[in-house]
């Protein structure tokens, strides 16, 4: 049985090697591996964060500090621009000195002073511990007494996410309403450098700044507190959030295509973006609060599902981007991502209504 901290321990010193290895490569071939590693490797703090909240934090005081957990994947996306937009003006190899630098500062805050939150393992190193003092071989937790050997142990950790996605209807719809969320949002941020740079005439420094206006919303007290106050009975009432603000996906959409469409003033634009990142933070924070409520002790697993599905739609949705715009403009182009975002809709309307008949229908052996 292995905790989660060694997995924050070697996935942050990896991660950090691969970064300061891409700043310091002289081809296009070895950055792109790098990177790659990189994000591969990188990608695993943010599947367990989710699970370390859940391990310390009662579920009537957790909403609060998963909202904090969510803010870093959901600020990035708005802060890192703005820096990198400096930085780049440098040197590339700035940008990945610098966030090398960062990560190796936190992966020494992580050796020195994070410890390990997951229960089941905390339980079998006491137990462990107790055997050796006692001599007594037939000390064990109920954890253990699940497990089969270690390869068979490993092994089902590593199938459990795929078969909580295909058997259960929460983990997979779910997921897929956020990857749509995730892709359509990482698809307009590809059109910021076009936009502010080509139409608005921003230097690259300003262009960095424009993604400001999506992170404001996602620092507001006011939403943070929302989201706080929900969920205390029940995993399905996390979602009231998300009922209540997901058209400001849709509105946000409409607002930046149609007004680039018709070069309004630069700020329409942005107050588009701030509506979509309203929409952003109302979908992320109740969702991964959800799976994290709904399946406990597996909410790594569960996160895990609903991260690579996201992730894939974080990667490749953004590539039909180009193609889109050129052929349907700003203004009809994001109407028609708005569509998407329109039939989705009644899917957290779904999971709010019918999850916990859903949960105790579709309940796999995990």
């Amino acid at each position: 049985m292995y905790g989660r901290l060694i997995v924050y321990k070697v996935s942050m010193t990896l991660f950090t090697a691969f970064t300061i290895g891409a700043g310091e490569c002289n081809n296009f071939i070895s950055l792109i591996v790098l990177r790659l590693l990189g994000g591969l490797i990188g990608s695993t703090s943010l599947v367990i964060g989710a699970g370390s909240v859940a391990d310390l934090i009662p579920i009537e005081k957790r909403g609060r500090y998963m909202n904090l957990y969510i803010l870093g994947p959901t600020l990035g996306p708005a802060i890192g621009p703005v820096i990198g937009g400096f930085l780049s003006a440098v040197s590339w190899r700035l940008v990945f000195r610098v966030i090398g630098t960062l990560s190796g500062v936190m992966t020494i805050v992580v050796f020195v002073f994070l410890p390990e939150t997951y229960g089941p393992y905390v339980l079998h190193v006491k137990a462990n511990r107790l055997r050796k003092e006692t001599g007594n071989g037939k000390l064990h937790t109920e954890y253990e007494d699940r497990m089969s050997g270690t390869v068979a142990h490993f092994m089902k950790n590593i199938i459990r996410p795929c078969k909580l996605l295909i058997m259960s209807p929460i983990v997979l719809i779910m997921s897929i309403y956020v990857a749509i969320t995730y892709g359509q949002l990482y698809l307009l941020l590809t059109t910021f450098t076009d936009v502010f740079q080509d139409q608005y005439k921003f230097s690259t420094e300003a262009v960095g700044l424009t993604y400001i206006a999506m992170g404001l919303d996602i620092s507001d007290s006011i939403l943070l507190n929302m989201a706080a106050k929900s969920g205390d009975k029940k995993p399905e009432y996390r979602l009231w959030l998300l009922l209540v603000l997901s058209p400001m996906d849709i509105i946000g959409l409409l607002i930046y295509g149609w007004a680039v469409r018709y070069a309004v003033h630069w700020i329409v634009p942005l107050i588009g973006t701030f509506c979509l990142g309203i929409g952003i933070f109302a979908t992320f924070s109740p969702t991964t609060s959800y799976l994290v409520d709904a399946y406990t002790i597996y909410a790594v697993s569960a996160n895990s599902a609903s991260t690579m599905v996201r992730s894939l739609g974080g990667a490749f949705l953004p590539l039909a981007g180009p193609r889109m715009y050129a052929a349907l403009g700003y203004g009809w182009g994001n109407t028609l991502l708005a569509l998407i975002m329109l039939a989705i809709t009644p899917a957290p309307f779904l999971m709010y209504f019918k999850g916990e008949s859903l949960r105790k229908r579709f309940n796999p052996s995990i």
